[in-house]
């Protein structure tokens, strides 16, 4: 009986491709959002205030009011105009608010009980 017959020889790999390159990793910030501290209380009575009563921060930085003596509030807006950006309702001694600051502009902010308190966080 004949044998049967041999199969075709292999075809040949098809020619290399080079791959693109992978895509680079996403950039990363060159800074880090900043968490600012300030003592809010009878001592930030303006003019002498040892917080400073302008804060210059940076968009997504981030802001934490302790109250450091008495009944205190963080109301944004200036005296008598609050614009509902943050209030931090009455707070006591020792307890905190914070506040995270998305977009640019300027944020001036008061104790609504105490007339000398009010200051400004600029973004």
């Amino acid at each position: 009986p004949p044998s049967p017959p041999s199969p075709p020889p292999p075809s040949p790999p098809p020619p290399a491709v080079d791959s693109p390159p992978p895509s680079p990793p996403p950039a990363t910030p060159t800074t880090e959002p900043t968490h600012w501290d300030i003592d809010w209380g009878f001592s930030c009575a303006s003019p002498n205030c040892p917080a400073a009563s302008r804060y210059d921060v940076r968009t997504c930085d981030t802001v934490t009011w302790t109250i450091e003596d008495g009944m205190h509030d963080v109301v944004s807006g200036p005296r008598g105009a609050a614009d509902g950006h943050f209030n931090s309702g009455l707070l006591s001694t020792g307890e905190t608010f914070t506040v995270k600051f998305d977009e640019a502009g300027s944020y001036p902010y008061h104790c609504s009980p105490h007339v000398e308190m009010n200051a400004i966080i600029v973004v």
